[in-house]
C-alpha cells in the first residue's frame, strides 16, 4: 500500500522545502488533481499517475520518493478512506502497524 508519494529534488528521501506530495495519508493530494491511484491496499499491486512537472527555477535531477507498507492479504484490510466528491479526506485510522515502512526512490533527469 502507498502511504507517501512525493518528488523532490534531493536523494534523500526525507521531505524537504523543494518537494511536493502526490500522495499523502495513502490518500492522493489535493493539491495536485491530476494524481490518480488504483488499489491501494485491494490486492497484490497498487498503481498511481500524475502529470510530469518541473521545479519553477530548478535543473536538474528530481527524484519521486515513495514510502511502502506491506499489508497483510488474508482477514486484514488496509485499504485507505479518503473519500470523494470535490472535498477529499487525508486519512482515516489506520488499520495496520506502521513498523518498517519500505522507501523505494527514483530519479531521472531534465
Amino acid at each position: 500500500m502507498f502511504r507517501g508519494i512525493w518528488d523532490s529534488l534531493d536523494a534523500d528521501a526525507a521531505p524537504d522545502v523543494w518537494c511536493v506530495f502526490l500522495v499523502l495519508s495513502s490518500c492522493p493530494s489535493s493539491a495536485d488533481k491530476t494524481v490518480k491511484v488504483e488499489g491501494n491496499g485491494l490486492g497484490t499491486s497498487n498503481y498511481f499517475s500524475f502529470n510530469m512537472f518541473q521545479f519553477s527555477g530548478k535543473d536538474g535531477d528530481v527524484y519521486l520518493h515513495c514510502k511502502l507498507n506491506l499489508c497483510v492479504k488474508k482477514g486484514n484490510t488496509c485499504t485507505p478512506s479518503c473519500g470523494g466528491g470535490k472535498r477529499r479526506r487525508r486519512s482515516a485510522r489506520n488499520r495496520y502497524v506502521d513498523v518498517n515502512p519500505a522507501f523505494i526512490t527514483m530519479a531521472w533527469s531534465n
